[in-house]
């Protein structure tokens, strides 16, 4: 989930330009609106912003999971729903009401939300662990699955 709103975050701009495209789509006809997001540069751009890896076989593996996955959504309307959800509402909203203990896996370099503004939001769960992984952005899951399955696993353990 995205810490803070994407509004707020270090590549803003990106994300007001990223928004009108989407709300263009959304008022396309459903045909038109596929074409435009549904476009191999788009995705491809969209992948490469995020993606921080210089291994060039992960690279290409996490684009083309993006190429089979970013498509994968029910019709223009939602995605734009989506997207607005994304950069409106956030983790922040709610910390302060999740009282179990909770686990916060960040990249140093992402660039939805910095480190520095996860570090902010971590602040605000009663309970929590925040690990900030150097040298990935927002795709932790994809770049640094070691370390996220090996963070995972000692806090579940009590570690």
């Amino acid at each position: 989930p995205v810490a803070k709103p994407g509004l707020n975050g270090p590549r803003r701009f990106a994300s007001l330009i990223t928004e009108g495209f989407f709300w263009l789509a959304s008022k396309l006809p459903e045909r038109g609106s596929r074409l435009m997001m549904d476009n191999w540069f788009l995705i491809q751009l969209l992948s490469s912003v995020m993606c921080k890896t210089k291994d060039k076989d992960l690279r290409r593996w996490v684009h083309s999971q993006h190429h089979r996955t970013l498509k994968d959504y029910a019709n223009s309307r939602v995605m734009f729903e989506c997207y607005q959800a994304s950069i409106h509402h956030c983790v922040e909203e709610y910390a302060r009401d999740i009282p179990n203990e909770s686990l916060l896996l960040a990249g140093d370099k992402d660039d939805i939300t910095s480190a520095k503004q996860q570090i902010e939001v971590s602040k605000l769960f009663p309970k929590q662990k925040l690990v900030i992984i150097p040298e990935v952005g927002h795709l932790t899951h994809y770049e640094t699955t070691e370390i996220v399955v090996s963070e995972t696993r000692k806090f579940l353990e009590g570690k």
